[in-house]
């Protein structure tokens, strides 16, 4: 694996653990230090990776709504899917997607008030 492809996984894992920080403390609970100990990594590696915490959220933000209209896509190549099923699929959820609901219904609201709201 290259080095820049190496670090966009590692990238992709601090997207990841801070997704699973928030739905499990809430917002109000981040900090740099917190999501650098929850990822395994350094408050300067988040640092070179994302310009401060707000552009940390968005790529958690980013990667939330991913899955979801990924998750759908899927669904809609299947023969003969049916609108039913694919909002079934949608709504199940499972753990990782009652992570990413929680975590997209928070981001909604910070996106409106500009300010970080308890879920």
């Amino acid at each position: 694996m290259s080095r820049a492809a190496a670090a966009e996984v590692r990238r992709a894992e601090v997207v990841s653990a801070t997704m699973s920080l928030i739905a499990a403390e809430g917002p109000e609970a981040l900090s740099m230090r917190k999501i650098a100990n929850h990822a395994g990594c350094t408050i300067g590696l988040l640092n070179h990776w994302f310009l401060n915490k707000d552009d940390l959220i968005e790529a958690v933000l980013d990667a939330a709504s991913s899955a979801a209209v990924l998750r759908v896509k899927v669904a809609m190549t299947k023969p003969d899917v049916k609108l039913k099923d694919i909002v079934l699929d949608f709504l199940s959820l499972d753990s990782k997607r009652q992570e990413e609901l929680r975590i997209s219904k928070w981001g909604f609201s910070h996106i409106s008030s500009k300010r970080y709201m308890p879920l």
